[in-house]
């Protein structure tokens, strides 16, 4: 359950860039690919972050690991939340919190489930892996509702209050 409840939250936000794109191409008068540029470093990371990934899982152990990459990225949200160009965007944004929000993605939430689970592992797999498509189910009409209301800058912080006040408990 906490796994698929770290996994919602961070697919939730990896997904919900999609209601950021055109707000941040209208602000920072980018072409639409620069602005992209930021989702891309966010993908990127989840997967050439993997060998850092499991470094990180092997010396500190999953707790310490998620709680450390929900620190990162909400670190990261808040700095891209003050962003004056789209390059202070792309690093803060693209970089630092995506290689937070990758350290509390997928690959290392599904080795916890099935090592804590070795019997029932692919239940326990399927189980955490729900998180995934509800996470991004939920994220995208409330990130939209966020920007309408209250624009990107307190979307972002946003994400970042929720990373702080429920993954790092959850996964204490």
């Amino acid at each position: 359950g906490i796994a698929a409840a770290t996994m919602a939250i961070q697919n939730g936000i990896v997904m919900a860039f999609a209601v950021l794109y055109l707000p941040l191409v209208t602000e920072f008068a980018g072409s639409r690919g620069e602005v992209a540029a930021i989702q891309s470093a966010v993908l990127l990371l989840g997967g050439f972050g993997s060998p850092i990934i499991g470094w990180g899982f092997d010396r500190l152990g999953p707790r310490r690991l998620f709680q450390c990459g929900a620190l990162l990225a909400a670190i990261g949200f808040v700095v891209a939340s003050q962003a004056g160009s789209l390059l202070t965007l792309v690093l803060a944004y693209g970089f630092v919190a995506g290689f937070g929000l990758s350290l509390i993605g997928s690959q290392a939430n599904l080795v916890v489930a099935a090592l804590w689970y070795p019997g029932a592992r692919g239940r326990a797999i399927a189980v955490a892996d729900l998180g995934t498509g509800f996470g991004a189910f939920c994220f995208l009409p409330i990130g939209q509702a966020l920007v309408l209301a209250y624009g990107w800058r307190v979307t972002l912080l946003a994400w970042a209050a929720l990373l702080v006040l429920l993954v790092v408990p959850l996964n204490a």
